[in-house]
Formats: C-alpha cells, structure tokens, sequence
C-alpha cells in the first residue's frame, strides 16, 4: 500500500512539474489589427479619355468668324489625357470622409468643324486640364464613394481658318478658369495602396476674346491688314472628363 501511494505522488509532481513548459510552448495571441481608416495623404497618377464641345458665337456682330450676329456652330473634342494628383482626407463618425485634392492632366482633346453659315473651318484643341476639388464620401469596408467639387482651368487654343481668295488663318490661346463637380469610387487593395475610377464636369461658360495672329500665305500685308486681329468672338466650352487612377496613401 505504502508502495503505490508512494508511484502515484510521484507521477502528480512529474505532472505539475511539467505543465509549466507546456504552457510556456502555447503560442502567444497577436493583439488585434488598427480598424482601417482613410485618414491621411496621398499622392498618385491617372489616365483616361475626354470629349466635350466648344462654340464659336459671333454675339456682337462684327466678327463674321463663325458667321453673323448670334449664329454659332463649333467643333466636339475627344482625345486622351493623363496626370497626377495629391490630396488629404479626414475620415470621422465612423464612415465618412472629408478631404482635398489639387489634381493635373496633360491632355490632346482636338477637333474641327466647318462653318454652316460661312464655310470658315473651326478648330479647337485643349491642352491641359487643371483643379482644386473638395471632396465628400461613404466607406463601406475598405471602399470609398465620394462626390467633389471646385474650381478649375484649361488651356486652350482656337482657331479659325478662311478659304477662298483670302485663305487667312486666326489664332487663340488662353487659359480659361471654369468649375468642376464629379463622382468617384475607391477601393484599397492594400497597406498603402488604392485603385480608383472617376468621372468630371468641367463647364468653362461663355468669353468673349480677339484673334490675333492673321496668316495668309499669299499676301499677309493686304489680306491681313493691321492690327492683324479679327473679332471679338465668343466662345463656350464644357469638358466630359472619364479616368482610372492609383494612389500611394501615407499614414
């Protein structure tokens, strides 16, 4: 009897001698993972396409450009772009966001038209888009759809080109400032990384400016007389803007 309480107190002390290492060999439990937030900058790129239309109005009656007072005609733009922009958002009251983004596309939107009521080619090209935006958004999970808004500019360049005797060539850049609203959707795919697809409105309205530069081919002194402008003409445009982008967000 002494005999076996003797064996079974020493396989309780092996026992309990034992279950501390066995507890020390338990793998330990990772603390949880930060909620995703989309608090905090970034910065990225983009690519797309743009159409839109610009109209040569001769409002005023002296410029016979386009054709006579209050005729308007104008050629449709498409053409690719590309660019970059940089921002920061505030994510708050669990799922909306607030931020700002400053964004730029060089840009190759071209087109040409004839005249109706003169037969004078008209032409238009814009060459580069630029904004300031804010934005506003709902996340669910890990994406992010915003609506945004601001201001905007665009360089441009117009043209007019005569036929017949006087084949004289009318030029016009300017920068114009104009608003923008758009919708997008963003998703992150990863730690710092996020995808996007987003599509803006820039209305430019109405201005009235002179062409200068007259060329003729033929006899630039006679035809084109001095000053060797022509107008003024005005000129409404808008801009249909589709892109896909990628962002890098720091935290």
């Amino acid at each position: 009897m002494k005999k076996q309480l003797l064996l079974a107190g020493v396989a309780v002390a092996a026992l309990m001698s034992g279950t501390p290492g066995r507890a020390a060999d338990l793998p330990l439990k990772a603390p949880p993972a930060p909620p995703f937030t989309w608090t905090g900058c970034y910065i990225g790129g983009h690519i797309g396409f743009g159409v839109g239309n610009k109209e040569f109005i001769d409002s005023l009656g002296g410029s016979d450009l386009s054709g006579t007072t209050g005729d308007g005609a104008g050629p449709s733009l498409a053409g690719f772009l590309g660019g970059g922009q940089i921002g920061c958002n505030y994510q708050f009251a669990n799922n909306w966001v607030i931020g700002i983004e400053g964004a730029g596309s060089g840009a190759d939107l071209s087109g040409s038209t004839i005249s109706p009521f003169n037969g004078k080619t008209l032409s238009a090209r814009t060459d580069w888009l630029a904004s300031v935006t804010g934005r506003v958004g709902y996340t669910v999970n890990q994406w992010l759809f915003y609506v945004k808004g601001g201001a905007a500019w665009a360089g441009d360049h117009f043209q007019v080109m005569e036929t017949g005797g006087a084949p004289n060539t009318y030029n016009l850049s300017q920068t114009r400032f104009g608003a923008t609203v758009g919708v997008g959707a963003e998703y992150a795919f990863w730690t710092h990384w996020s995808a996007r697809v987003e599509y803006n409105f820039y209305a430019f309205g109405s201005d009235s400016n002179l062409f200068f530069g007259c060329t003729n081919p033929v006899n630039q002194t006679l035809f084109c007389g001095t000053p060797a402008t022509r107008g003024p003409e005005t000129i409404k445009q808008d801009i249909n803007q589709f892109t896909v982008g990628l962002n890098y967000r720091f935290y």
